[in-house]
């Protein structure tokens, strides 16, 4: 099971763990989880100076904060509705929990 804790007050994300949903390479909510993840990255990359991300990554952990801006808060609610998106339609394999905002 893969635990997602946001953060929304802080702009954080966490992710821990996986989803086991299926083989390596045919698990359908590991790759929802992850194209989720690298679309965060990736816009977080792209706007470094005003956002100021920190991303760790580990195998089965994952990590990002950046600046609380308005645009920041944006990008992660963005995420943060796909990443619970998940959690309602596979329950099973996702863990999704909200602090604050």
């Amino acid at each position: 099971m893969t635990t997602v804790v946001y953060d929304a007050e802080n702009c954080i994300i966490d992710m821990h763990g996986h989803a086991g949903a299926g083989e390596y390479g045919h698990d359908i909510v590991c790759a929802g989880l992850s194209a989720l993840w690298y679309a965060l990255k990736t816009t977080a990359s792209a706007q470094r100076e005003s956002l100021l991300p920190i991303i760790l990554e580990a195998p089965g952990d994952v990590r990002m904060t950046f600046r609380p801006t308005a645009d920041g808060r944006i990008i992660m609610d963005t995420i943060a509705n796909g990443l619970e998106a998940l959690s309602i339609e596979y329950p099973e394999h996702v863990n999704f929990q909200k602090i604050g905002g």
